[in-house]
């Protein structure tokens, strides 16, 4: 569909941000009655991927989980649903930066993050990571949601200094409606807990780890786990006793060192048993350290304030085709209810998760939201090529920068997977025994190279066992 179209009657879409394996990520707005106007994300599916239920799943299970949490420190879903043949998520707009975008403007200007804003910053992803680790559905089942991929790109960082917990397409939670299978991990190298490379449970200490990696690096300005190949890496993780950051900066104190050495115990029982309580060490120690409440957006603003206020200077909607909607197609009412969601024609009679007799048409119960359809899975190890409009700049070649140094910025907060994102499959009885590694692993090394993956993998885990 052409030339600023309204999703779902009420999303005027902008400008395109970004196109890649998965879908497109678009800058609009949301229009209201009496002049009510917000900036939001829409970020869609790719419409040869909406075809693959795993697929589709995957995707709305982000809009599902992000949307059972409500705390100021993560981003907000609004909206999940289908439009035009299209599935959408409308999210939140972030005005501001990645972690890793953060720490390559304070290298590019020959800055040491501040010690001051490192805590602060940590401490409101920890508080925003344990209302996510707290979250129950609407009959107040517990959600067991643990995000597993956090990192300097996961982590945004508002223009005001509001940090917020963005991208949870691999977390897992009890309403996920796509399960990762039996072997399968998923995450980023470096930033994994022992427990999840290992292949055993994980709960919200397992972020906590990601998040005690992610604050070390800003303290020290350099990667806890770096290596020269992913084997050793795994290695230093499941081996290695961390240092304490003041080893590579003297001036880190004491009870930092400490903080930082509980939040990447190796065993989670030595770790915080919430995050909540990382959050409140951190606060004591700022108090009494006598942090301002304007540093943290005193250095966005000194930073990447005029980068900030250029992306909003011009909102003027541009003429924008997104893929999958017919340039002949009419408008019509969108099928969707709250998260519950309907989409392309299939036939059903009754769902067999509630027992709600199914309209026929309708993909997705609008009940309790369970697929209505069997799978449909494809033979492929990574999506089609897609075909961009005209004019629409090829994504970039994958490169393996090492977060947080010298990530590139994103625009708004949902970005791609990056090289370091590992998705692993071992085959049957895993989680007891290693077995033989199926080509599943999109891993680039430092010079851009492709992880030879099988003999590898069986190595890593082979010693892992032990």
């Amino acid at each position: 569909m052409a030339v600023n179209p309204r999703v779902f009657g009420k999303y005027e879409v902008i400008r395109r941000l970004a196109v890649g394996g998965m879908g497109e990520i678009f800058l609009a707005r949301q229009v209201g009655m009496a002049g009510f106007e917000r900036l939001v994300i829409l970020k869609s599916l790719l419409p040869q991927l909406a075809s693959d239920d795993d697929m589709l799943a995957q995707f709305l299970d982000e809009g599902r989980i992000v949307g059972s949490i409500n705390h100021p420190n993560v981003v907000a879903c609004y909206e999940v649903g289908e439009w035009e043949g299209v599935y959408f998520i409308a999210m939140e707009y972030i005005n501001g930066v990645d972690l890793a975008a953060l720490c390559k403007a304070c290298d590019d200007v020959a800055l040491r993050f501040p010690i001051h804003v490192a805590m602060t910053i940590v401490r409101e992803a920890a508080l925003g990571l344990d209302s996510a680790h707290q979250a129950n559905d609407a009959q107040s089942r517990p959600l067991k949601i643990v995000h597993r991929d956090i990192s300097p790109h996961n982590v945004m960082v508002r223009q005001d200094g509001l940090a917020k917990i963005v991208d949870f397409g691999v977390a897992v939670a009890a309403n996920r409606q796509k399960r990762t299978e039996g072997g399968v991990l998923k995450g980023k190298l470096g930033y994994m807990a022992p427990e999840q490379i290992k292949g055993l449970p994980l709960d919200g200490r397992s972020d906590q780890f990601s998040l005690g990696v992610l604050v070390w690096e800003l303290l020290t300005g350099r990667r806890l786990f770096q290596a020269e190949d992913p084997h050793a890496v795994f290695m230093k993780i499941v081996k290695e006793t961390v240092p304490a950051p003041s080893i590579m900066m003297p001036d880190v104190p004491p009870e930092v060192d400490a903080l930082v050495l509980k939040m990447t115990a190796q065993e989670p029982v030595d770790r915080y048993q919430r995050l909540s309580e990382a959050a409140a060490a951190l606060r004591k120690l700022l108090d009494s350290r006598g942090a301002q409440e304007n540093e943290t957006p005193d250095l966005v603003a000194g930073l990447v304030g005029a980068q900030l206020a250029e992306r909003v200077r011009d909102l003027s909607p541009s003429s924008v085709r997104i893929l999958g909607m017919g340039a002949d197609a009419a408008f019509a009412e969108p099928s969707f209810t709250g998260l519950s969601f309907t989409g392309p024609k299939v036939s059903a009679s009754f769902c067999q998760s509630c027992g709600e007799q199914a309209v026929r048409g309708d993909r997705f119960c609008r009940s309790c939201g369970t697929p209505l359809s069997g799978p449909r899975k494809t033979q492929r190890l990574t999506p089609a090529p897609t075909q961009l409009p005209a004019g629409t700049p090829a994504p970039a070649a994958a490169t393996m920068a090492p977060p947080p140094r010298t990530m590139q910025a994103n625009d708004g907060h949902l970005n791609e997977p990056s090289d370091d994102m590992i998705d692993v499959s071992f085959g049957e009885g895993a989680q007891a025994e290693t077995a033989l590694c199926v080509v599943a692993l999109e891993l680039v090394d430092g010079a851009g190279a492709h992880v030879p993956p099988d003999a590898l993998l069986r190595s890593v885990f082979g010693e892992l066992r032990q």
